[in-house]
C-alpha cells in the first residue's frame, strides 16, 4: 500500500488526528519520493521567510561567540567551546517547529518565539543529538555501513520529539529508527535526490539554496505526516 498525500495541500489541517508512538510503529506506510518532493516543493511559499530569520539568529548568535572566544583565555575557551556546541546542538530544531507549523497550516511564530518554546524539551533535543552524533560517529569509524545506517535512522528523531515532548531521548532515537528501517532504502534515495538538489542549487551563486534548503527540511516533514497523521488516505 502507498500514501496518497493530502489533496489539499493550501488549507491543511491545523489540527490533524494524530498517531500515538505505538500506533505509527505499528502502521504498515508506504510513500512515493517524487510525490514527497512534488508536496513539499508546493508548501516552500511562504516558508522560506520564517526559516532564514531563525538561521540568520543562529549565525549571529554563532558570530557573537566567536568574537567572545577570541578574547578569553585559550584554555577557558575550549571548555567554553564544548558547552556552547552542546548548548547549541538542539538550535537548529527551530527549522523542524517552522516546518512542521507551515505544514499542517497552523500560524507561524517568529523565530525568536521558537526558540522560546524549546525551553520544555530542549534537554531532550541536546541528549538525543549528542547520542545520535557519537552512535554515527561510532558507526563510521567500525565499517562505515553503521554510520550511514544510522544516520539516516535518526532522521525523524527531532520531529518525533517536538510532537512528542514526553519521550525520553533514546526512545525518541529507537522510535525513529525503527520506524525509517521499515522503508531504509527509500529515505535513502529521498536524501540522495535532495543532495543532489542542493548541490545543482549551490552553483548559481547560492541563490536556489533560497528554495531548496526549506525543500529539505519540508520533505521530512511530508514523511513525517504521512507516518504519524491520519489525514492521508490509503491507496491500494
Amino acid at each position: 500500500m502507498q500514501e496518497q498525500l493530502p489533496n489539499n495541500i493550501n488549507g491543511a489541517d491545523p489540527y490533524p488526528e494524530k498517531r500515538t508512538i505505538e500506533e505509527a510503529l505499528a502502521y504498515d506506510y508506504d510513500f512515493s519520493i517524487g510525490d514527497v518532493i512534488a508536496r513539499a516543493w508546493e508548501k516552500v511559499n511562504g516558508v522560506k521567510l520564517p526559516l532564514f530569520v531563525a538561521l540568520l539568529i543562529i549565525m549571529v548568535i554563532n558570530t557573537i561567540i566567536n568574537v567572545f572566544l577570541e578574547i578569553i583565555p585559550e584554555q577557558a575557551a575550549i571548555v567554553f567551546n564544548i558547552a556552547l556546541s552542546i548548548a547549541a546542538c538542539g538550535l537548529s530544531t527551530n527549522f523542524t517547529i517552522i516546518a512542521l507549523k507551515h505544514l499542517r497550516g497552523e500560524k507561524l511564530i517568529d523565530a525568536l518565539k521558537c526558540f522560546y518554546s524549546l525551553s520544555n524539551i530542549y534537554i531532550t533535543l541536546v541528549i538525543a543529538t549528542v547520542v545520535a552524533t557519537i552512535l554515527v560517529v561510532f558507526g563510521f569509524l567500525l565499517f562505515i555501513i553503521p554510520g550511514i545506517y544510522l544516520s539516516i535512522g535518526y532522521c525523524l528523531m527531532q520531529w518525533i520529539i517536538i510532537d512528542h515532548p514526553e519521550v525520553s531521548p533514546w526512545q525518541a532515537l529507537e522510535i525513529s529508527r525503527k520506524i525509517v528501517t521499515k522503508h531504509w532504502f527509500k529515505f535513502f534515495g529521498l536524501y540522495f535526490i535532495l543532495t543532489i538538489i542542493l548541490i545543482i542549487s549551490v552553483i548559481p551563486l547560492g541563490i536556489g539554496l533560497i528554495w531548496t534548503l526549506p525543500l529539505t527540511i519540508l520533505a521530512t516533514g511530508v514523511v513525517y505526516q504521512i507516518i504519524f497523521e491520519k489525514s492521508n488516505a490509503l491507496v491500494i
